[in-house]
């Protein structure tokens, strides 16, 4: 159970943030800025949407509707922490006692870690869980096709290629590394800090952590204080004493450190409301369709480059470095599970001008699936073996050696086998034909027939500076992403389940996937 008072008032005494030097403010101009240039399949029916148009547009939706009603929190009618849930008038008669306000979710202070299915499973007197989710009448947020379809799906073509049907919004996270591990730290060696095992109950700070036992954690902040205060020589070492303090395996490996100090992921993120993969033959035997879907890219720029900005005093100038003067060491994208090693990495020169690469970034969404690749248009083979979960196993520090814990080994390799069936023999497929968006004045062709193509996009920015941050009070302002921490840590809030009705995650960021990558390709 998430207790997001203790949560919010831990982060508070903490002194969270994790943008520093940055202000939320100077983020929100940097994730403008680099926005890269992202071209949809022309086919594809579901666009990047923000958090707060998934729950406004199906209680929208009910409210047209006299023969549907709308699971709700209070008398008031308000839906402010949990996704909505749509009925049919007949439902009531599933529940004992009958209620047109049955308050499925628990409340905004506590949140259960049960998905949201199971709270209805609960919920309901003696019933057939089975038959219920079977019925093509009781939605979770657009768990059946059509109904999400109805809600979410794009109802305008033109030229061949399929209009958005809501604004398109993208979500972005500016992290500084060292500060990340550092807060996460924190959490994880408080007895009283809501876990599930060993993972921090806490859709912000997610998974990213390392070491195993307290006595590590706490000489992993020693090394974060020596760094902090740029004393060196204690840095190094405490990092060569960690080299081999547990049993021959390091506690952190020398380049997981000086990527973890010198490096800050700007993510994006991209949420759409289902993967409807079923409905295109062309994509093979993909049985990947389900309500929700968070996927994303992510840019890494090295701590030298970021602290620049602390050159100049006068804000018009912090900001004019912001905008022109910096560059990303590399453009990260996730693409389906991190086993299947396709997730990819384009490092950039030094050399180059931050023109020539906000030019170059580039991505393209697959069909249906929505994955993200960084290799043009065309066919993406998925490769779903156990030859591939062999190789993730052996590639990945988290496995062989147990140094970047993400989830219990077995947990791990138990979810990557029950996911291989979904993607046998198929086929992801990008396009250039499709709508696009980007950073303006980067990355939009100047090329009339191109531009009719062009759809604008908002980037909404969670706050996680020390003076502005999603467990603040207050912290929203515009060109925020405003969904709260409570509808953020929901599970089941977003979809994004493995397949399974009853594991439904929150939507968390992928700090961790893009940092093993890093690792492994980043040439760092």
């Amino acid at each position: 159970m998430r207790d997001l008072n203790y949560i919010s008032s831990f982060a508070f005494d903490t002194h969270f943030g994790l943008t520093s030097p940055l202000t939320h403010s100077e983020v929100k101009i940097l994730a403008q800025t680099w926005l890269p240039h992202m071209t949809s399949h022309e086919k594809d029916l579901y666009h990047p949407i923000g958090l707060t148009q998934f729950l406004d547009q199906a209680k929208n939706y009910t409210d047209t509707r006299p023969d549907l009603w709308i699971e709700t929190i209070d008398a008031n009618q308000t839906i402010n922490v949990q996704p909505p849930v749509i009925f049919p008038t007949h439902a009531v008669d599933l529940f004992d006692p009958p209620s047109h306000n049955m308050v499925i979710a628990i409340d905004n202070n506590y949140i259960s870690s049960s998905s949201y299915i199971t709270c209805l499973k609960n919920k309901i007197a003696s019933s057939d869980i089975d038959a219920i989710a079977a019925d093509p009448f009781i939605v979770l947020s657009g768990l059946r096709y059509l109904h999400s379809k109805e809600i979410y799906g794009s109802t305008t073509s033109r030229n061949g290629y399929q209009i958005p049907r809501l604004p398109m919004v993208i979500i972005a996270e500016f992290r500084m590394l060292r500060e990340t591990l550092k807060h996460n730290i924190l959490a994880y060696r408080n007895p009283a800090f809501p876990k599930d095992g060993n993972k921090l109950l806490d859709a912000i700070r997610s998974d990213f952590i390392v070491g195993i036992n307290d006595d590590e954690l706490d000489l992993l902040l020693k090394l974060i204080e020596y760094s902090e205060k740029g004393d060196r020589d204690r840095e190094n070492e405490l990092l060569e004493k960690l080299q081999t303090l547990r049993l021959g395996f390091p506690v952190i490996t020398q380049k997981q450190w000086h990527t973890i100090r010198d490096f800050g992921f700007l993510e994006y993120y991209f949420m759409y409301a289902y993967n409807d993969t079923k409905y295109y033959p062309e994509l093979g035997h993909i049985s990947n369709e389900h309500e929700g879907d968070i996927e994303g890219c992510c840019l890494a720029f090295r701590r030298e480059v970021i602290e620049g900005v602390n050159k100049y005093r006068d804000q018009a100038e912090r900001r004019r470095y912001l905008a022109s003067s910096i560059t990303p060491y590399c453009l990260m994208t996730a693409a389906h599970e991190e086993y299947m090693g396709l997730d990819g990495i384009r490092v950039f020169d030094r050399r180059q001008s931050a023109d020539s690469i906000q030019d170059s970034l580039c991505i393209w969404i697959a069909l249906g699936s929505h994955a993200t690749y960084l290799d043009g248009a065309g066919d993406h083979g998925i490769d779903a073996t156990t030859d591939a979960v062999e190789d993730f196993i052996n590639d990945n520090d988290l496995l062989a050696a147990a140094c970047v814990i993400l989830t219990p080994i077995c947990t791990a390799v138990l979810l990557i086998a029950a996911i291989i069936d979904h993607f046998n023999d198929a086929t992801d497929k990008t396009s250039d034909n499709g709508v696009y968006t980007g950073s303006p004045g980067h990355t939009v062709p100047q090329d009339p027939q191109q531009d009719a193509r062009f759809v604008p996009a908002s980037v909404e920015t969670t706050p996680l500076s020390v003076e502005r941050n999603i467990y603040s009070a207050g912290a929203f302002q515009p060109g925020d992403a405003t969904c709260t921490l409570a509808q953020r840590s929901f599970p089941g809030k977003w979809g994004c389940h493995n397949g399974c009705l009853d594991d439904s995650p929150p939507f968390n960021n992928k700090t961790s996937r893009f940092f093993n990558l890093l690792l492994k390709k980043g040439d760092v």
